[in-house]
């Protein structure tokens, strides 16, 4: 019996020991790659769908992908930024050792940038020629369309010439692709309509009846022209190569007028026929109605009739006066002008003369009211300049003028003048004035101290331009210097300025100017500059003394005793920063900034609302292209402004592309601009897109053409404004 436990309980141990015999997983590395939209031209986005089975840890290598590699079972989505042929690799292995590798290998194609440039030989004038540059990258078929074009399709890279014989638009495509995805650009080449002559016959003015003699505006109405020849057998002139002539046709009868107009690839021919009558010697105005007396009176039926307005006027259209308040008449005014100078190497001297008087005769019957009298004017101004030194200069000038406010006032004797009014008659109207500027300079080194004067007497008049300004004095100080072995400019001025010389004004202002312009070349590439002023201005009010003995108000104590000062300071920054200067690029980094602040000081206080900044800032970018006479421009402006209790803020970006063709006689520019500004009461949102074109004809001909597309979005509702401007210039 035991020995059958034995036996037994062996067989149970060697049936255990055979179940734990240990066994290694095998692995299935397998993965499959999905292109994201079949899309295989960079950048080219790659998921991966992990099949494997068995494994517990996995290694992936992605050549020339992004990320290159990944330890996750799914990695998710591999970017491929450059074309070529590359290859996905995964490592997997498990906790028994085992380890199986699998390769998967992917092509990426170069990007399709499709794109061409046309280019028209000669003119848009039907039948038009072009030539196109293809400037794909990426591709390797190409088909293109040429619609209403000859030939009207092509599958080689560059097509030739294509040519268009009908007026209109015709679309150009063309569909680039490289055996997997296809990409389509196109433009439209616009052809002009056939040459159309045509024109009006315009009598002139005093021929409008047509009859002999008649002188003839002949407006032209052709279309798509660039010549004209006209010819008239039987007018003065015969022939005209005028775009509207005048002609003049003396005999009655009928007259052919023939016009044939061209451009350089077509002409058309118009002949057009006027009848001109017999001169009668009588002139006919039909169908005016005129009124009797108590209708003209009653300004029911004019009575009058102008010939020279061809218009009836009752009693009270008769025209006198056009009764604008702002409509003056004027006397023909003659004016006279020279100047003389003799210069040496120490000195040099100048006299100015200038002579204008009104023809009393030129006009009738000026009302009073208008106040418009004939004047007469002499002006006399010495100048000249002595160097003391070597490095010391004085220069002076002095003017005179003597001013008749109405030649119709009776001359005077032994009237008290200047120096003009020595070779003037003086009358009981006449006027006299001085002006002085005087300045000593003196030069040392690389600095140039200088001190100047200027006088101007009040009421200073002249019928020409010799000063603008009247009663005032100035004193200036200035000087400038160079630094840091001319790498830094320096400029300083100062100077005073006061009014009311003769004390005759109730109000007398003086103020102090003083500023600083700094200029600081860091390099070739980096200049800074700045620059900084201030001006203080007071105004002390003048009462007359019998007002303040007779002043019964005793709460105007503070207008009395008004003591303003103006204050005002102005700050401007600017660098500039060369990143690139060669022959086919050149960058340009900018940054403006400028500081103004006014403040109304009274009695020693800024009161409230009475104190002003403005702040300006700009950031600009400029990319050229010298070689292809080409400029791109960006930048971000901002303002931000305190006006009294107001505060507001504009900021918006503009893109500028400037561009030269043709020998640089055509210049382009396109911009386009965006600015948003926010106050306490309104917000504005402005938008425009801006073109202009110059184009230069043989040096003196400038033609010039400018549009504005403007959109404006105000807090009350939208707007949009577009403006056209073309005009034409001759110098000669």
């Amino acid at each position: 019996m035991r020995s059958l436990k034995n036996i037994a309980f062996g067989g149970l141990v060697g049936l255990l020991m055979s179940c734990a015999k240990e066994v290694a997983l095998p692995i299935d590395a397998n993965f499959e790659v999905e292109v994201v939209d079949n899309d295989y031209s960079v950048p080219v986005y790659v998921k991966i769908h992990n099949q494997t089975e068995g494994a517990d840890t996995f290694q992936w290598t992605f050549e020339g992908g992004e990320p290159s590699q990944s330890t996750d079972k799914n990695p998710g989505t591999v970017r491929y930024s450059t074309e070529g042929e590359y290859s996905i690799r995964l490592k997997a292995t498990n906790r028994d050792g085992v380890e199986e590798e699998v390769n998967h290998g992917l092509i990426i194609d170069e990007a399709i940038v499709p794109g061409f440039i046309i280019t028209i030989e000669g003119d848009d004038y039907a039948p038009v020629t072009i030539n196109i540059e293809n400037t794909t990258t990426g591709a390797t078929t190409f088909d293109w369309t040429f619609e209403g074009g000859v030939p009207s399709k092509s599958k080689t890279r560059t097509p030739g010439k294509i040519v268009f014989q009908k007026p209109g638009g015709h679309l150009v495509t063309l569909v680039a692709g490289n055996g997997r995805e296809t990409q389509i650009f196109s433009d439209t080449i616009s052809v002009l309509q056939d040459v159309l002559a045509d024109f009006e016959i315009e009598p002139t003015f005093e021929d409008d009846d047509f009859q002999a003699p008649a002188t003839l505006n002949l407006v032209n109405k052709s279309v798509n022209a660039t010549s004209f020849e006209w010819t008239f057998e039987t007018a003065e002139p015969t022939f005209s190569t005028a775009t509207d002539p005048m002609i003049t046709i003396a005999e009655p009868g009928i007259h052919q007028l023939k016009l044939k107009a061209s451009n350089s690839k077509r002409s058309h021919t118009i002949i057009k026929e006027v009848t001109i009558f017999e001169d009668t010697n009588l002139r006919v105005w039909e169908n005016v109605e005129l009124g009797i007396g108590s209708a003209h009176n009653a300004n029911q039926k004019g009575a009058l009739y102008s010939t020279m307005m061809r218009q009836v006027y009752d009693a009270a259209s008769v025209p006198v006066d056009d009764g604008n308040e702002q409509t003056l008449p004027a006397f023909r005014r003659m004016g006279y002008g020279l100047k003389v100078g003799y210069e040496q190497e120490r000195y040099s001297i100048g006299v100015t003369t200038f002579y204008a008087e009104d023809d009393l005769n030129s006009i009738n019957n000026v009302p009073d009211e208008k106040e418009v009298t004939p004047k007469e004017n002499m002006v006399l101004g010495l100048e000249g300049s002595y160097k003391i030194l070597e490095n010391l200069q004085l220069n002076a000038e002095y003017a005179t003028s003597a001013m008749t406010q109405d030649l119709r006032v009776v001359e005077i004797d032994n009237a008290q003048g200047n120096l003009a009014g020595l070779v003037m008659n003086s009358r009981a109207s006449t006027e006299y004035f001085d002006a002085i500027r005087a300045g000593l300079d003196y030069r040392f080194e690389k600095s140039t101290p200088g001190v100047g004067y200027e006088r101007i007497a009040p009421g200073y008049e002249t019928l020409g331009a010799y000063f603008f300004n009247n009663d005032f004095e100035n004193i200036t100080l200035n000087t400038g210097t160079v630094l840091f072995n001319d790498k830094l400019n320096l400029a300083f001025n100062i100077g005073y300025q006061r009014d009311n010389l003769k004390n005759q004004k109730e109000r007398a202002m003086n103020r102090t100017v003083g500023s600083v312009n700094a200029t600081y070349t860091a390099s070739e590439s980096l200049a800074i500059t700045g620059s900084y002023s201030n001006f203080t201005t007071f105004t002390n009010s003048r009462l007359d003394q019998f007002e303040v003995i007779n002043d019964d108000n005793l709460l105007d104590n503070a207008e009395e005793v008004l003591n303003y000062k103006q204050l005002s300071q102005n700050a401007n920054v600017n660098i500039n920063y060369i990143l690139s200067k060669k022959e086919s690029l050149q960058q340009n980094l900018n940054l403006n900034y400028a500081l103004a602040d006014v403040s109304n000081e009274e009695d020693g206080v800024v009161r409230l609302g009475n104190a002003s900044t403005f702040h300006n800032g700009n950031l600009s970018y400029t990319v050229g292209f010298p070689n292809k006479g080409m400029n791109i421009t960006t930048a971000l402006n901002g303002t931000i402004n305190t006006i009294g209790m107001d505060n507001s803020s504009t900021w918006g970006p503009t893109l500028n592309l400037n561009k030269k063709f043709l020998d640089n006689t055509l210049n382009t520019n396109l911009g386009a601009s965006h600015n948003s500004s926010n106050s306490n009461r309104t917000n504005t949102h402005v938008t425009n897109f801006r073109f202009n074109a110059t184009y230069v004809w043989k040096e003196k001909h400038n033609f010039h053409f400018n549009l504005i597309q403007l959109f404006r979005n105000l807090s009350t509702g939208s707007t949009r404004d577009l403006t056209l401007t073309f005009g034409h210039s001759y110098t000669f």
